[in-house]
C-alpha cells in the first residue's frame, strides 16, 4: 500500500506550491500529481478522473485543493462518492508540509482533522503581534517576531 498526493489548483499555484514545498524538504515524494487547472488542453475533470482511475484501490489519497468554493475542489468533491480518497482544502504551505511527510500508516481522518486545526493557527495577521510587541517593548528585534 502507497500513499499518493495529488495537488490541484486554478492556474499555477500546484506548481508552485509543490515547489516550494520541495525547496524546503528536499525531497521528491513517488507517487505525486499535480494538476494546473486551466492551464492544458484537457479539462480539469478529465484530467481529476484520469489521475484517480489509475491509483490502485488500496492505496492511500490524499488531495489538496486551492479553495472550497472553487471549481477544482467541487470537481473532486463530487468524486468521494466515487473513489476513495481524503481531500482537503484552502491549500498553504504549513500544511502540505505537515501532511506530505506523516507515515502511511499514521495518515487517517483522525491525523488529518488534527494538522488542518494546527495548519488554520499558522494563519496570523502580524501586525497585531508586532504591535502588541511594540507596546510592551518598543525596543523589539527582529527575532521578536516568532514568540
Amino acid at each position: 500500500m502507497a500513499v499518493h498526493y495529488i495537488i490541484a489548483s486554478h492556474g499555477n499555484m500546484a506548481k508552485g506550491i509543490y515547489h516550494t514545498y520541495n525547496y524546503i524538504t528536499q525531497c521528491e515524494p513517488e507517487n505525486l500529481y499535480i494538476i494546473n487547472a486551466y492551464t492544458e488542453n484537457d479539462s480539469p475533470a478529465i484530467q481529476i478522473d484520469r489521475c484517480l482511475s489509475g491509483i490502485p484501490e488500496e492505496d492511500k489519497i490524499l488531495v489538496f485543493t486551492d479553495i472550497r468554493q472553487g471549481s477544482i475542489n467541487q470537481l473532486f468533491y463530487t468524486r468521494l462518492a466515487q473513489y476513495d480518497f481524503f481531500l482537503v482544502t484552502g491549500m498553504n504551505l504549513s500544511l502540505l508540509l505537515e501532511l506530505m511527510t506523516i507515515k502511511e500508516e499514521e495518515l487517517n481522518e483522525r491525523k488529518i482533522q488534527q494538522v488542518v486545526e494546527e495548519a488554520r493557527r499558522e494563519i496570523e495577521f502580524m501586525n497585531i503581534r508586532f504591535k502588541a510587541g511594540q507596546l510592551e517593548n518598543d525596543d523589539s528585534q527582529e527575532n521578536d517576531f516568532m514568540m
